[in-house]
């Protein structure tokens, strides 16, 4: 079965909003080592953890990286995004069900 991160087809384009995953959530996916969590590409670092929980704006791609406007030192892949507006109607559908 593949994998979201077999290939480097992106969910965001520049400009988009995205919803910056829970520390909770992406160490229950992948476990934490030291300070940081170590995803299928790359780690979720202590000092991007600010903006967890957070809709943030993609500000550039480069190759296999998202830029954030709020943070200009760190690195961020799909992984560690979820789509705000699939979350939001994930809520109503429990809601409403």
């Amino acid at each position: 079965m593949k994998k979201q991160w077999d290939s480097y087809v992106k969910n965001f384009n520049v400009d988009d909003v995205a919803l910056v995953k829970s520390w909770k959530e992406m160490s229950d996916e992948f476990g934490t080592e030291s300070k940081h969590i170590r995803g299928p590409v790359n780690v979720f670092a202590q000092g991007m953890k600010k903006h967890c929980n957070t809709i943030v704006v993609i500000k550039s791609i480069e190759c296999d990286v998202y830029r954030i406007k709020k943070d200009r030192i760190h690195c961020y892949y799909d992984w560690m995004f979820k789509h705000p507006i699939i979350e939001k109607l994930k809520m109503l559908d429990k809601l409403e069900g």
